[in-house]
């Protein structure tokens, strides 16, 4: 993989008239690679490394996982309500128990 400032000189070469053959046997790199290279900068203006581009996307979008975030709290929420009346439904029967 080229560093952005190898990748400036080639396209730095290119636009002063180096043949794409010409760049790729000094930098010891395919053909290939300056032609993507060269019409990547054609394309955005840009000649570095796609970095953000790589590894696997998120599957959950922002809004997902605020609904997930809310749907936890509310589960929380009932889980608590559930707890209170299982403590107070035993007191009730631990006091009848002893009447």
């Amino acid at each position: 993989m080229l560093s952005n400032e190898v990748r400036k000189t080639i396209i730095e070469a290119h636009e002063k008239g180096h043949k794409s053959k010409e760049l790729a046997d000094i930098f010891g790199v395919d053909v290939s690679n300056i032609n993507k290279l060269i019409r990547q900068y054609k394309k955005t203006g840009s000649y570095k490394l796609r970095t953000h581009e790589r590894g696997r996307k998120p599957s959950l979008s922002e809004e997902d996982k605020e609904n997930i975030a809310a749907l936890i709290r509310e589960m929380r929420k009932i889980l608590n309500y559930h707890q209170v009346f299982k403590l107070q439904k035993s007191s009730v029967t631990m006091m009848e128990q002893y009447q």
